[in-house]
């Protein structure tokens, strides 16, 4: 077996283990998502995909969700990450927190509408995470200067994990017209594909396990990546990544599994219920506008005669008997209603609404208020923002980080910074309500201390004020020039007791002078005094 008919053998592989979950995927995709059904190359649909839909709440709701995630994770109005390193202490030294700041700007440029389509391709990103539990998105560099970012569909995507559960084989399947294909890989396919036929490709995307750091070509490169189609049998092109291409934040592990569960899944039975229960509600309401018509004979009358103020002959007889009568169909419909909104709000529970909603309704909110509003909510909501940061936004910033630096658009660190490795901190809304509590802590003890040295001023002596500055510094800002360097502050802590020092020899020295002068004073007084006693 040749390594394309390998690579076929293994998509089929994963088409197989895939299709267990896309029975509830389309489930999934009618209810949130009606315009993303699409899970087969091959598939056509020959109808609108809105048609099942009677109640468009599970369409706010993730709506709602994807707003409130981008606006509290990736907002591109506000600063969201800023890179650090794995010493705090030399994070915090003021050459290091500069240049760190300068390499965040680098990567925040990169992602402006100018250069990629980040910020409109997040919140679909976003909105495929909320409604089937996870969301691939790609990115890679098409030509110098620019840079391809893309959300991909869930249904061109087939995955499998390696024995730590992390992702290891990444396969996309997806059809394009003839002159698509001849766009995106020239001479190296055939120049007669026809325009009108939809050609299915595939990107295998693996581990290289004959990787040799160094090496020329796709030896040396983690990653392999292979184009090749069952429908073209010329195209099959090798190549490679330093990092792995494919962002794929999860919601909610499963064991076993390489597909997550998210809000969707939690919420599809309320979903489904709501749109039958709408639905019946909709029959009756149409039962309460136009109820049949009991009739007597055929002829009597026909439904071009049921008009407003019309006058309906036959339907009495001579002895005043009616010959025609409306069928009554009697319920209430109050409890039914009822249920309804509890199904809608069981849905937006599940979406975290009220959370997303007070993200969207007040953007400017500081960190402080947001916690205060909506801490229980996010400390229930913390494993799943983990999952999201490190499955998904920690691996394309260090993947964007590391095509700008062989891009040499990287500013050049410092020479303390060898050897030295560049973290990520998030300082998005959601981020900061994870790590403001630590400096809402030290104020809180602040405050306490000083209250207790009403009585005991000792105790300000166990607060250590340098140490509590830098905390709530980092919880608060990420701006580097808002602290001085420790080498400033030193500086200005010697010049400061210098003066202090100066200050009290001045005093000292004034002091000694007006002692001098008090017993010059004493002593001209004295011998005044023995003056005047002298007889004359």
């Amino acid at each position: 077996m040749d390594e394309r008919e390998a690579l076929i053998d293994r998509q089929h592989q994963l088409e197989t283990a895939r299709h267990i979950e896309e029975p509830i995927w389309r489930e999934l995709a009618a209810l949130w998502r009606p315009d993303d059904r699409d899970f087969d190359a091959r598939e056509r649909h020959d109808r609108r995909d809105d048609d099942d839909i009677f109640d468009s709440t599970p369409l706010y709701a993730l709506d709602d969700f994807a707003g409130g995630m981008f606006g509290m994770s990736v907002n591109p109005a506000t600063r969201w990450f800023e890179f650090g390193a794995e010493d705090p202490d030399f994070a915090r030294w003021q050459p290091a927190r500069e240049w760190l700041y300068q390499a965040a700007n680098v990567v925040y440029s990169s992602c402006s509408p100018a250069v990629s389509r980040f910020y409109q391709m997040s919140p679909q990103w976003i909105a495929n995470l909320g409604a089937f539990g996870h969301g691939p998105f790609y990115q890679e560099e098409t030509e110098p200067g620019t840079l391809m970012d893309v959300a991909l569909p869930i249904g061109q995507v087939y995955l499998d994990r390696d024995a730590a559960g992390n992702y290891d084989t990444i396969h996309r399947k997806y059809k394009r017209k003839g002159r698509q294909v001849r766009q995106q890989f020239g001479d190296r396919v055939p120049s007669n594909l026809d325009d009108k036929r939809d050609y299915v490709c595939c990107q295998a995307i693996r581990k290289n396990p004959d990787f040799r750091l160094g090496a020329l070509g796709p030896r040396g490169k983690p990653w392999l990546s292979t184009y090749f189609s069952p429908d073209i049998k010329d195209l099959f092109i090798n190549g490679g990544y330093y990092e792995l291409p494919v962002h794929i934040p999860t919601w909610d592990d499963r064991e076993g599994s390489a597909y997550a569960r998210g809000p969707g899944h939690n919420a599809r039975a309320d979903a489904q219920q709501l749109q039958e229960m709408e639905r019946s509600h909709i029959v009756a309401a149409q039962y309460t506008a136009e109820p049949p018509l009991l009739l007597e004979e055929e002829n009597v009358l026909s439904a071009a005669d049921l008009q407003p103020a019309a006058l309906l002959y036959g339907t009495m007889s001579d002895a005043g008997k009616q010959k025609a009568a409306f069928l009554e169909k009697k319920g209430q419909l109050t409890l039914s209603l009822q249920q309804s909104e509890q199904r809608r709000a069981a849905i937006r529970t599940a979406f975290h609404f009220n959370l997303m909603q007070i993200a969207m309704q007040r953007p400017q909110m500081t960190a402080t208020e947001f916690l205060g509003l909506q801490e229980e909510t996010l400390k229930l909501m913390a494993p799943n923002l983990v999952r999201v940061q490190v499955g998904g936004l920690s691996s394309f910033l260090t993947r964007r980080y590391r095509i700008l630096e062989r891009a040499g658009k990287m500013p050049p660190p410092p020479p303390e910074f060898a050897n030295r490795r560049v973290t990520i901190e998030y300082i998005s809304p959601l981020a900061k309500v994870q790590r403001i509590a630590e400096g809402r802590g030290v104020l809180q003890l602040q405050a306490a201390l000083e209250s207790m040295a009403v009585t005991d001023p000792g105790v300000r002596d166990w607060f250590n004020g340098d140490k509590a500055a830098s905390v709530v510094s980092e919880a608060f800002t990420a701006v580097p020039d808002i602290l001085r360097d420790d080498r400033d502050v030193r500086a200005i802590r010697q010049q400061k007791a210098q003066q202090a020092q100066q200050e009290m020899q001045l005093a000292q020295a004034e002091r000694g002078a007006g002692v001098i002068a008090n017993v010059s004073h004493a002593a001209q007084a004295a011998s005044l005094s023995q003056q005047r006693g002298r007889p004359q």
